[in-house]
């Protein structure tokens, strides 16, 4: 580990490589384009559920790292099986004291938190009142209404617009979250768009070969309640195509067992399978259609509806057509028509979908149109110049 002991800004942020997220995909975006002299990382600890190698050059996140773990008497199975979402609610202590101690040993300025973290937005709230440093927020999901279990619901109601009034400056993902901010809180905020290192991809050249004309359909990230009735559309949508062999690639760290309760299973023209990010994007590039899906009846509409899956701009790089399910209501489906670089179906039926994929494959024009307007649309995230306002902002 570099050792400095001057630091102007301190990054709070639990997802940090080696942990695996697309939050983790952001906040790495950022990172390498900021001097490593200027900033420090406070973090979360990785499991051997979450870890997994995000970067191909871990030196460039070569930068001054503080880890922030649970107590050793939390992670007790007495505790795990006695009220956990309660106790767990001690780990902000710790982490606002190792912050607090971070922030003398290293003299800093000023604080940068990540958010969809619940423990570490609480305490960089706490860090902020107590070191009366000014403090800059980078919300990429919604709060309060995404909380899954009630307690904290109860805990993030009581502290949302706190936090948000404490921060010297709150940056949101998209314009729907600017609005429901602003609507729920009567504050203002400023819309940042997830940032990327990826480039647009102009060619073809690692195409794989097809077999006797088959189609392969692409989904990469978790499956769960935000996705799960969406891609159970599609697979319906699936059953009734007869002219053409295609095949749905669902690669998610999603457990089997888990989406077999859902009826969705690998067999036949589906197959589950799991895979690092970098293989993800290979099979990305060799799709015929990239699917990106958002369920119509989640338990938490709000995050559906407000959110722009980070996923999408792996896709915009991939140079290949992308196929958008979701609700009319949400950010991704209002995004997607106004920039065309997607064939959106916004209703949630089978019928729709199977019309939308034989567009794909039967309609070039569209299709080259669709790709353009993506690889376009992926420039507006170039991380070097989100960082660039990061820095401005942490006056960097």
């Amino acid at each position: 580990m570099v050792k400095y002991e001057k630091r102007k800004s301190l990054i709070i942020s639990y997802y940090f490589p080696p942990i695996t997220s697309a939050a983790s995909n952001v906040i790495t975006s950022i990172v390498k384009f900021l001097l490593k002299d200027d900033v420090c990382v406070l973090r979360g600890k990785p499991n051997e559920k979450n870890a997994g190698a995000i970067v191909d050059n871990e030196s460039e996140l070569d930068i001054l790292q503080y880890i922030c773990d649970l107590p050793t008497f939390l992670k007790k199975k007495s505790f795990k099986i006695s009220l956990p979402v309660y106790f767990n609610h001690l780990w902000i202590i710790v982490i606002i004291i190792k912050g607090l101690k971070i922030i003398r040993k290293n003299k800093i300025e000023t604080i940068f938190a990540l958010f969809p973290n619940h423990y570490y937005i609480i305490a960089a709230y706490f860090i902020q009142k107590i070191s009366k440093l000014p403090l800059s927020i980078y919300w990429v999901d919604v709060y309060q209404e995404g909380r899954p279990h009630f307690f904290e619901r109860w805990v993030a109601n009581y502290f949302e617009k706190r936090i948000f009034t404490s921060a010297k400056k709150n940056f949101v993902m998209t314009p729907f979250l600017k609005d429901h901010v602003r609507k729920k809180h009567g504050i203002e905020t400023e819309v940042l768009p997830i940032p990327t290192e990826l480039r647009p991809r102009h060619n073809n050249t690692d195409d794989l070969p097809k077999k006797n004309g088959e189609v392969n359909i692409v989904f990469t990230g978790s499956i769960y309640d935000a996705q799960l009735d969406a891609i159970i559309n599609l697979i319906n949508a699936l059953k009734l195509i007869d002219e053409y062999k295609v095949n749905l690639l669902l690669i998610t760290t999603s457990s089997k067992e888990g989406l077999a309760k859902h009826g969705i299973i690998s067999a036949g023209n589906i197959l589950i399978s799991s895979a690092h990010r970098d293989e993800c994007i290979a099979l990305q590039r060799q799709a015929d259609i990239l699917f990106l899906p958002l369920a119509f009846n989640c338990p938490d509409p709000l995050v559906v509806k407000l959110s722009l899956p980070s996923k999408i701009l792996e896709y915009f790089a991939a140079g290949k057509p992308i196929l958008i399910h979701a609700p009319a209501d949400s950010y991704i489906v209002s995004y997607a028509k106004e920039r065309n670089f997607a064939v959106v179906v916004d209703n949630p039926d089978p019928e729709e979908l199977k019309n939308a994929i034989f567009s794909l494959l039967n309609n070039n024009k569209m299709k080259d149109v669709i790709v353009q307007n993506a690889r376009s649309t992926l420039l507006e995230h170039d991380a070097r110049k989100i960082s660039e306002i990061i820095k401005n902002t942490l006056q960097l």
